[in-house]
Formats: C-alpha cells, sequence, structure tokens
C-alpha cells in the first residue's frame, strides 16, 4: 500500500531555516498556534511527546537513506500532528506551517528594522539568492563586476532578549488570542490571525510595493468592515487609538494614512509601484505595531471588531462634543521608532 494513502495518525517534521530558538529564554522549544518550533539538540528528549514513538537515533539509523538530508544537516524543525492520509493532508498541514512562521516573523515588528529582520522559512524552499553583473563603459572600456546577496541573510533568533521584548509588546498574547486561550468573537480571531499572516509574511519581503500591499491588507483588516468607506474610517478608527500621542497632530499622522490608501489604491488599481516610498513601509510598519499592541493589551475591550468601531465612536463623540476625554484607557502605549539614513535607502 502507498504510504502516502494510508489512514492514520501523523507527525510531520519540517526542516525550518533561518531560525534558531536557544536555551536562554525558551528553552529551544516555542509554540505559535499548533506547530511547535524545536531546535535539532532537544528534538530526541521531546520526541514522545510531540508524538513521535521511535527515537530519533533509531529513525536515522533504520531509514538513513530516507532521512539523512533532513534530520543531520538542520538546526530547527517544525512539528505538527494530523489525522487522515498524507495525501489528501499534505497541502494543508505545510500551508498550516508556513502560515505559523508568518505569525512567528510578526514578532520582529517592533523588535528588528526592516534592513536586520529575518526570514524563517520551510528548509530550502526560499534561499538567498545572489545578484552579480558586469558594467562597462562604452567610451573607455573601463570595466567594473558585483556581486552581492539578494534576500534576507541570517536566522531569526529566539533568545532571552528577543522574548523580553515580547512580553512588553503583543506577541505573546496574540498567540494566546489565535489559541482560543482568550475568547474574542469568532471572525474577530479570523482577522486578527489574517492580519498577524499578513504582516508577519511583509516582514519577510524584499520587494517594497508588495511589503506595502501586505501591510495596508493588514492595517484593513484590524480597523474596517467590509462595506465601510476605507478612505473615511481608516484614519478615523486609527485616531481612535493612537491619536492621544503628540505625534499624531505633530506629525499629521491623519494626512500620512490617508496617503497611504491613496498609494494603496494606486498599487492595485493603476500598478502604480514607484509612488511607493521607503518611508511609507516603515510609517505602515509603525501603525501596525501601535494597532497591535493597543487592541491586542486591551482585547477585553476589543472583544470584537464591532467593539472596536463602537470605541472609536465613541471617541469620536467625544471630539465633537468637546468634553473631556475618558474613553480611552489611560494603559495604551505608543512605542516610537528611531530610523536612520540607512534605514530609508531602497532595498
Amino acid at each position: 500500500m502507498d504510504i502516502k494513502k494510508k489512514h492514520g495518525p501523523w507527525v510531520m517534521c519540517v526542516p525550518i531555516s533561518n531560525m534558531s530558538i536557544e536555551k536562554d529564554g525558551l528553552d529551544q522549544e516555542h509554540q505559535v498556534d499548533r506547530v511547535t518550533f524545536i531546535s535539532a539538540a532537544k528534538l530526541p528528549f521531546k520526541r514522545k511527546k510531540l508524538g513521535i514513538p521511535m527515537r530519533i537515533s533509531t529513525i536515522q539509523n533504520k531509514y538513513k537513506s530516507i532521512v539523512d538530508n533532513i534530520l543531520k544537516t538542520n538546526n530547527t524543525y517544525a512539528i505538527i500532528r494530523f489525522n487522515g492520509c498524507i495525501e489528501a493532508e499534505e497541502v494543508k498541514i505545510l500551508t498550516r506551517i508556513r502560515e505559523e512562521l508568518s505569525i512567528l516573523s510578526l514578532s520582529q515588528l517592533g523588535y528588528a528594522k526592516r534592513r536586520s529582520s529575518f526570514a524563517p522559512n520551510i528548509a530550502r524552499e526560499h534561499s538567498v539568492g545572489v545578484t552579480e553583473y558586469i558594467v562597462v563603459n562604452s567610451k573607455d572600456s573601463s570595466l567594473m563586476s558585483s556581486f552581492s546577496l539578494r534576500g534576507k541573510v541570517g536566522p531569526l533568533v529566539l533568545n532571552k532578549r528577543w522574548k523580553h521584548f515580547q512580553q512588553k509588546a503583543f506577541y505573546f498574547n496574540l498567540l494566546k488570542i489565535i489559541r482560543g486561550e482568550i475568547g474574542v468573537a469568532k471572525q474577530w480571531k479570523i482577522d486578527l490571525r489574517n492580519a498577524a499572516i499578513m504582516a508577519g509574511q511583509s516582514q519577510c519581503m524584499i520587494d517594497l510595493p508588495q511589503a506595502f500591499l501586505w501591510n495596508m491588507i493588514a492595517l484593513e483588516l484590524l480597523l474596517i468592515q467590509q462595506n465601510d468607506k476605507y478612505a473615511k474610517e481608516l484614519p478615523k478608527r486609527a485616531e481612535a487609538l493612537l491619536g492621544w500621542v503628540n505625534y499624531w497632530s505633530d506629525d499629521d499622522y491623519e494626512f500620512k494614512i490617508n496617503d497611504l490608501y491613496q498609494k494603496r489604491c494606486e498599487l492595485v488599481h493603476k500598478g502604480d509601484r514607484e509612488s511607493i516610498l521607503i518611508d511609507d513601509l516603515l510609517f505602515s510598519d509603525d501603525l501596525l505595531l501601535n494597532l497591535f499592541i493597543n487592541i491586542v493589551g486591551h482585547i477585553d475591550i476589543f472583544c470584537s471588531k464591532n467593539a472596536l468601531i463602537d470605541f472609536s465612536e465613541k471617541v469620536q463623540a467625544e471630539h465633537i462634543l468637546g468634553v473631556k476625554p475618558k474613553v480611552r484607557p489611560k494603559s495604551f502605549k505608543y512605542f516610537k521608532r528611531e530610523y536612520t539614513k540607512f534605514d530609508y535607502q531602497r532595498f
């Protein structure tokens, strides 16, 4: 019988590139939702809990020709359990792993700059490329050559420093929502998960317009209902959550958000890639960071998107009536990122 057609309880072990889980802080193991990421050093000691019946050394010896390239050449693995037959579930399970890698990549929002972020992925699916060329002067025959790496080079390291930042930000509480450990409205949970995936994928991209578009989709998932007038509601709802900070008026965030949305429309409807700047991407990063921090950090208030919209309407009513603000909790936060000239250089 073809083993791919055999039904049963299975454990898929997938090698992961560009990611390292340290003993320091995480004990070499991190669970996102259904997927557990674990170091190669820890795997033999946790294999029973993860559902692997044989010793890792036994698997290596018994199936050497099949598993050597997987189990001896990688430092990190994704482990997921499922029922059914491999043939029917394989695509769904691998998609799930990629999605949870994207959610993990979202943890870099605020933690790392765009130029120092990484792209953890299934091993060898997205290898770092090389750009090389020569340039010859048509007049005097002078010549130069160039060789450079293309892509996100290096591993995302999950360690004590990473864990400390996530405890101050939003990532760990977001995982609790995604896992169902914190209850929210069903569609809101889906929107939060999808926003996390899109924003996480954006962190891994080296194409500026595409990274920008993924960020804008994430912003819309967080703030907008399907039948809303996006251009009107996007800045209004962002203001409800962030308008209390001085940067909102000092840096004219309302104008900048409207500008982001116009550029998003020009990109989607006219294919205009040239108007999108690094500044647009970094500003959308900052918006997402602080929206996630305040939404996830106050999920008791924002237990559904309707609750967020009602909150926004109450803040707007305060503005219109000119009364003393009482709707926004004093525990709202704002993380201000500082950028250098290097950060604004084209990818």
